[in-house]
């Protein structure tokens, strides 16, 4: 991980340096994919700060390139309020679910809205939101069930479960 991490920090310093003004096409898909890359080597080694900045930077670049609300557009938010939520900036996090939901919603891209249905749940039960939690687990549910994501609805009922457990419903 950590040297794909210096080969890209290496490829940034030379696009800013040798790409030409007028080859801003190639400059913009060049920068894509090195922080895509960069992205990535942070999250697996759980650098969150790190990783925070890239996809920072990447919806930064999404927005300036009028990408629009796209799928991949989602995956980063949800993967930012992933990170919110693991450094306990809930309201933050909380904020991107929701927009994450709406994106994965707008695309049609249901497997990716039930996952984040299923996240911002997660966060709500371990927040102690039990009826906001059962609210969007029930969502997340719903949606793997019309996939047929057998493997999704069985995480649902889990947690589900766990939830019908802390709540002395046995």
């Amino acid at each position: 991980g950590f040297k794909a991490i210096d080969v890209c920090k290496e490829c940034l310093n030379v696009l800013a340096v040798e790409v030409l003004e007028n080859e801003n096409q190639l400059f913009n898909f060049l920068s894509i994919a090195v922080y895509k890359t960069l992205f990535k080597a942070y999250f697996l080694v759980t650098d969150y700060s790190n990783t925070e900045k890239c996809c920072l930077k990447l919806l930064d670049i999404y927005r300036e390139l009028e990408y629009g609300e796209s799928s991949e557009v989602g995956i980063l938010v949800l993967t930012l309020a992933n990170i919110y939520e693991q450094q306990f900036k809930c309201e933050e996090a909380r904020e991107l679910y929701k927009r994450a939901i709406k994106i994965m919603r707008e695309t049609g891209d249901k497997k990716k809205e039930a996952y984040a249905y299923a996240m911002f749940g997660n966060m709500s039960y371990r927040l102690g939101e039990y009826d906001k939690a059962k609210e969007y687990l029930k969502k997340a549910l719903a949606v793997t069930i019309e996939i047929a994501d057998r493997q999704g609805e069985a995480g649902c009922y889990g947690i589900l479960g766990s939830l019908s457990k802390s709540l002395g419903k046995y």
